[in-house]
């Protein structure tokens, strides 16, 4: 993680963002065997990860080409204000859950599963949900590998601390959960964040969660103001942080742990002229936040997990997770 910070213009993450900081900073690295890396920075004030790969998409595009008409720009800016009201009090409560996060104690490692190892997750999560008479699904990679590492969480929090809970937070990308629904590429910050508990099937409450997000979800928690959404993330933030840190990051008796995802968009797609990327990923270090992103061969899945430096070494003993996960990079997953 530390080697991967220095490809980037500055440290991500760093506690405290004034304002004077920039929105979006790039570094170009050249290496002396001729490979290149491009590090980038974006303030999530202005963009989500969908909104960041956009940008890279027709940065790449017009380095490419001189024709600049390949750009929609009426894609990149569009006004939707009138479904998503801006309300000056989220951006307060959005900091103080992520100054929270930037603990640092944290520790934050890389555990990748390959194709095939989550082809046969997969399969047994269906077996599972068969056994228990649930609807047969195939769960989605995200679904699959997020259930198996809040499982693993699960089962140490409870063995460690009985009575304990573990919450999973999901963010769901808001632009095609809408009708009409927002152009792929425009800016800004356009997702709505679940909470999820646990049930018989991990895989299972996640997919159910997020199949919940629609047009009239949408509409009923932003409207007026917004103000639905605004104070249930108040009393949300106020629960989390409510009498400070409580020990082994417990809050009440709660792990709140998010889950960010990136599969399936399209990082391994852009060609600045020399190549499509033979590696994308992430440099964020939170506490109790994993960020699942594809591998080079778009079957497996690259995690990040963040957790406080006492829980990392329970965690990588899970047996599901020694089971599914590698530790050692190899070089087909290019990590």
């Amino acid at each position: 993680m530390n080697t991967l910070q220095q490809l980037l213009p500055f440290n991500p993450n760093k506690k405290y963002l004034s304002n004077n900081d920039v929105n979006l900073a790039i570094q170009i690295n050249r290496f002396d065997g001729g490979g290149v890396v491009i590090g980038l920075n974006f303030r999530h004030i202005v963009a989500d990860t969908a909104a960041s790969i956009g940008f890279i998409k027709n940065w790449a595009k017009l380095n490419s080409s001189d024709d600049s008409s390949i750009i929609n720009y009426k894609d990149v800016v569009v006004d939707c204000t009138d479904t998503f009201p801006r309300n000056k009090e989220i951006p307060s409560y959005a900091r103080r859950i992520n100054e929270w996060q930037r603990v640092p104690e944290c520790v934050t490692k890389r555990f990748v599963f390959d194709g095939s190892k989550v082809a046969a997750l997969r399969g047994e999560i269906m077996k599972q949900e068969t056994s228990l008479s649930l609807n047969q699904y195939h769960r989605t990679r995200f679904e699959a590998v997020s259930g198996l590492i809040w499982g693993a969480l699960i089962d140490m929090d409870r063995e460690k601390n009985v009575g304990s809970t573990c919450i999973a937070a999901i963010p769901v990308n808001l632009r095609n959960r809408i009708n009409p629904p927002l152009p792929e590429d425009c800016v800004g910050n356009l997702y709505h964040a679940l909470t999820c508990t646990a049930t018989k099937s991990l895989a299972r409450s996640i997919s159910e969660s997020t199949k919940m997000v629609n047009d009239d979800f949408v509409r009923k928690v932003y409207q007026d103001g917004g103000d639905v959404f605004l104070n249930q993330y108040r009393e949300a933030v106020e629960e989390i942080l409510k009498g400070g840190a409580g020990t082994n990051n417990y809050y009440n008796g709660v792990r709140l742990f998010g889950f960010t995802g990136v599969i399936r968009l399209p990082f391994y797609e852009p060609d600045f002229g020399w190549g499509k990327p033979v590696w994308s990923t992430t440099a964020m270090s939170h506490s109790n936040i994993a960020a699942l992103l594809d591998t080079c061969d778009g079957n497996g899945v690259e995690a990040w997990v963040g957790l406080p430096i006492n829980d990392i070494p329970k965690f990588e003993q899970d047996p599901s997770i020694l089971t599914y996960a590698s530790f050692i990079p190899s070089y087909r997953s290019r990590i």
